[in-house]
């Protein structure tokens, strides 16, 4: 089902396996790639000798421990061309490819869909990246895209955030969606943005002084104001904690935005996050806790265990806040 160079299936099951071009005596092209070989040939997934080599794929790759499976770049089946069973629509190509791999991976086993058209995998998958690659940047210029006529869909913060907010339905209700928008550092631990009605906004883990050091709703004003010292800013807003607060000095607001995966906070169970611009917005979004312990239990994420003491069982937001303010500083 993932592309492969033709050369590379000779010595599997022959040129038999792999789709062929319309009206040409050659293999399909499912994609070009310069760092992967050039033109690659797609798997036709209508033949069961394939189907089979894919389920027992997936199996291998379970019995060697690997339980989460990245499926990638898996449209090539719906791509033009000529298939073992002509009968089959470009959906059911697809499909296909993935019921097999399902069946070898078995229902434990965490598939993210990628690369692939989203209609076909409803129901086969247990995740889909919904949009396109990130990269460092919000937008491209005119003539900096890598392939012409791919503008607005080339790797950028802007094309990643479309599609997270416009495809947002599908999660939870179709499968977990995957939207490929974290953004690491690499050197920088504070970064620094206008945002309307906020001004000068700064956004730190623990401080803009020191990535350890814990913010609380209680840090003395004269400690705040020294770990801003050398970012001036009108808003400075903080995560270590895991808290979500809003606080207000003279001449600083001071924001701990909470957590979304491991919240600490009093009531319900709910993903703590906030949004600015141009007021402070600390949001709540609940979702089942029991379902998420056991979507986690089935990928298994690492120290499980700890976690789910953690989230099932949080420290109350006085608790936290006291162990903060006592301490000042930890990793």
């Amino acid at each position: 089902m993932k592309n492969a160079t033709e050369s590379g299936w000779n010595e599997k099951g022959g040129r038999e396996w792999l789709a062929r071009a319309p009206h040409h005596d050659t293999f399909a092209i499912g994609m070009y790639n310069d760092v992967w070989g050039g033109v690659m040939a797609e798997l036709d997934t209508t033949r069961p000798e394939v189907q089979e080599h894919l389920v027992a794929t997936a199996a291998a790759l379970v019995q060697a421990g690997f339980r989460y499976l990245k499926l990638d770049f898996t449209f090539s089946p719906s791509a033009d061309g000529g298939y073992h069973d002509p009968s089959r629509t470009p959906a059911q190509r697809v499909r296909a490819g993935f019921d097999a791999i399902r069946r070898g991976a078995g229902e434990r086993t965490f598939l993210l869909g990628c690369g692939v058209p989203l209609g076909p995998v409803i129901g086969a998958v247990d995740g889909v990246r919904i949009g396109q690659d990130v990269a460092p940047v919000w937008s491209l210029a005119p003539g900096t895209e890598t392939i012409a006529g791919y503008l607005d869909v080339e790797p950028a913060v802007r094309h990643a955030y479309g599609n997270t907010v416009t495809r947002a339905f599908q999660h939870r209700r179709l499968w977990l969606n995957d939207p490929d928008c974290l953004m690491l550092r690499t050197t920088a631990a504070t970064h620094e943005l206008e945002v309307t009605g906020l001004r000068r906004v700064v956004f730190c883990h623990g401080s803009p002084r020191s990535d350890i050091e814990l913010v609380t709703p209680e840090t003395t004003p004269d400690r705040l104001h020294a770990a801003v010292s050398n970012h001036p800013c009108d808003v400075v807003v903080t995560g270590h904690t895991h808290l979500q607060f809003r606080r207000q000095l003279p001449g600083l607001l001071s924001v701990g935005a909470g957590s979304v995966g491991l919240p600490y906070h009093d009531g319900p169970p709910g993903a703590r996050w906030a949004v600015l611009g141009p007021e402070v917005e600390l949001r709540v979004t609940a979702y089942d806790l029991g379902a998420a312990v056991d979507a986690a239990d089935r990928v298994g994420l690492p120290n499980l265990d700890a976690w789910r003491t953690v989230v099932t069982t949080p420290p109350t937001f006085d608790e936290v806040l006291a162990d903060a303010e006592s301490r000042q500083f930890s990793d």
